[in-house]
């Protein structure tokens, strides 16, 4: 599978583990212009590649979830 790029599930990934970390360190607002901009640019604009379709859907799932109720981090992944 040469030439398949796994960006968009390592962005889903960094999303589900690393969110709440930037949500405290940068702020929600903050987050969310990088949050807007993955989402119109990188699925819309067709930027963000993925090693399969359904890596490239689940970003989707996960940026439209934030958008709309923001985002749902797993219990389990809190540091704090």
């Amino acid at each position: 599978m040469a030439g398949m790029q796994p960006t968009a599930h390592l962005v889903t990934a960094w999303i589900e583990i690393l969110g709440r970390e930037a949500v405290q360190r940068y702020g929600e607002r903050q987050l969310a212009k990088i949050l807007n901009v993955m989402y119109a640019e990188g699925i819309e604009g067709g930027k963000i590649k993925g090693d399969g379709e359904a890596a490239r859907q689940r970003l989707s799932l996960v940026l439209q979830e934030w958008k709309t109720g923001g985002l749902q981090f797993p219990k389990g992944r809190d540091w704090e």
